[in-house]
C-alpha cells in the first residue's frame, strides 16, 4: 500500500520540484472561485516566471538549470501560506493560488517579495547567480448572490489570460497586476 501511495503522489506532483501539477491547481482554483462566490470574498492568483532559467542552463549546465527550478519552488512555497497552492505550470513558470479571504492589496505586497526572494543569494546555487522572477497577478472578484453559477470565471481561460499577459510583458517590466475581471461581462477574460 505504501508503493500505491507513492504512485498516487506522483500523479499529483511535479517530479523535479515536488510541487502540485496543473490539474491539481485547476481543481483547487475552481474550488477557490466557488468559495469566493459563496463568501463574497476575493482570492488571488500569481503567475511567476523564472526569466533567466534558459540563461542559467546555457551558461552553467542543465543541472544548474534544474537546481534553479528546485530553488524557485522552495522560495515560492516559503512565501505561500498553508492554505495556498504553489504549482509548476510550465518549464519555467509557476502559479501561486492565494485562497481567501484575501485582499487584492496583498498581491501588491506579495509580488515584490517574490522578486526580492529570487535576488537573494542561496547556498544551492553558485554565488554569482541569482534568480530573476517576473510576476503577473490577478485578484479574483467579489461575487454577488444574484449571479448565476454559469457566469463563474472559467479556470482554463483565466490561466490562459495570465500566460498571455506574461508572454507580452515588456522585457524591462518585472511585475504586472492585471485588473480584476468583471464577472458580469460575457467574456471577462478576453485578452
Amino acid at each position: 500500500s505504501e508503493n500505491r501511495a507513492r504512485m498516487r503522489a506522483l500523479d499529483s506532483t511535479d517530479p523535479l520540484t515536488g510541487l502540485a501539477v496543473l490539474p491539481v491547481l485547476q481543481l483547487r482554483l475552481g474550488d477557490a472561485l466557488r468559495r469566493a462566490r459563496r463568501s463574497r470574498s476575493h482570492c488571488g492568483l500569481a503567475l511567476v516566471e523564472l526569466a533567466n532559467h534558459g540563461e542559467l542552463a546555457a551558461q552553467e549546465g542543465s543541472d544548474t538549470g534544474d537546481r534553479a527550478l528546485v530553488v524557485a519552488a522552495s522560495q515560492l512555497s516559503a512565501l505561500a501560506r498553508d492554505v495556498d497552492t504553489v504549482c509548476r505550470v510550465a518549464d519555467n513558470r509557476f502559479a501561486v493560488l492565494l485562497e481567501g479571504p484575501y485582499r487584492p492589496e496583498q498581491l501588491h505586497v506579495l509580488a515584490p517579495h517574490i522578486v526580492a526572494r529570487g535576488l537573494a543569494q542561496t547556498a544551492a546555487l553558485p554565488l554569482h547567480l541569482s534568480l530573476r522572477y517576473r510576476v503577473v497577478t490577478i485578484a479574483l472578484p467579489d461575487w454577488t448572490q444574484d449571479q448565476p453559477p454559469a457566469e463563474e470565471l472559467d479556470v482554463q481561460r483565466l490561466l490562459a489570460r495570465l500566460n498571455l499577459a506574461m508572454d507580452h510583458l515588456d522585457a524591462k517590466r518585472v511585475i504586472l497586476h492585471l485588473p480584476i475581471p468583471d464577472a458580469q461581462q460575457s467574456q471577462p477574460l478576453a485578452a
